[in-house]
């Protein structure tokens, strides 16, 4: 038996992940294999370090910190971004709220990291190693296309993973997880739409044709993968927990009431189906 967890992205909505990932925690849910997106890993690695409260206390503790995110950021020619990476990826996990690199050391199982390769237009999985190279590839994770710069490593662009690889159920599946747990940010019924600012970041991005045209395609691969969860789901094959409802909240949002809130409905979703969950990842 192998269990994954599979955690969608979502920016600062991602505070109900952090309330699910705190409710899995408490309930020692373990897992064997572990594949985020974006703030999905950013939030994720702190679940497998064992450090309960620590992703909500960043999300909600910074959203109005602008050194954390703001427009400044974006204007920064050091910087290009409408996060502060230095601060938000390095800073935070050295300084303010230490990341504890030895306990995740010792979690035993696989850490992906999915990010969109500007040459391919196709995902990758990056391993997210207990060295220096962990903030790089979560940075590569979650790089939105237009607000973060092209993220290389080894000399290949990469952007955010939810491009190309929003909900990577599929992977974790072809690789061996017959148990899955899916956090979505969004509620049941969510479909995307056409991308705003699509028109920009084509421009701005034209050279890379593949990664255009998948960024193109992007709302109909995330309407599939949504598809394919929920089909999972009717059969039983996977569980998934996801919000009531994110209506009133941005992917910026900067309402720390409005982001307790919906860590509170992530915490509660987890815990009132907390016997469900945990027979389902050991039966």
């Amino acid at each position: 038996m192998k269990r994954g967890l599979v955690v969608e992205g979502g920016a600062m909505r991602a505070i109900f992940t952090c309330g699910v990932l705190d409710a899995l925690l408490d309930g020692k849910v373990e897992v064997d294999y572990f594949i985020g997106v974006s703030a999905g890993i950013a939030n994720g690695v702190s679940y497998l370090s064992g450090q309960k409260h620590r992703g909500r206390d960043i999300l909600i503790g910074y959203a109005n910190d602008p050194r954390y995110m703001g427009t400044r950021n974006l204007f920064n020619p050091k910087n290009r971004s409408y996060y502060g990476i230095d601060f938000a990826f390095r800073e935070i996990p050295m300084v303010h709220n230490p990341f504890d690199f030895e306990s995740y050391r010792d979690f035993r199982g696989e850490v992906k990291a999915v990010v969109s390769n500007l040459e391919t237009g196709l995902p990758e999985y990056l391993d997210v190693e207990a060295d220096e190279s962990m903030m790089e590839s979560i940075i590569a994770s979650c790089s939105l296309p237009v607000m973060f710069p092209v993220k290389k490593i080894n000399g290949t662009p990469y952007l955010d993973g939810g491009v190309s690889d929003p909900i990577p159920v599929q992977k974790a599946i072809d690789d061996g997880c017959d148990r899955i747990i899916t956090i979505l940010s969004r509620e049941e019924g969510y479909r995307k739409g056409p991308e705003k600012g699509g028109r920009l970041a084509e421009t701005k991005y034209r050279k890379y044709r593949d990664f255009c045209d998948t960024m193109r395609r992007r709302p109909d691969i995330y309407n599939s993968q949504v598809e394919l969860v929920e089909e999972l789901e009717r059969k039983g094959d996977i569980k998934v927990i996801r919000p009531v409802s994110t209506k009133g909240i941005s992917r910026l949002e900067k309402d720390t009431s409005k982001l307790m809130e919906l860590y509170m409905q992530g915490y509660e979703s987890a815990m009132s189906r907390m016997e469900e969950i945990r027979e389902y990842m050991m039966r």
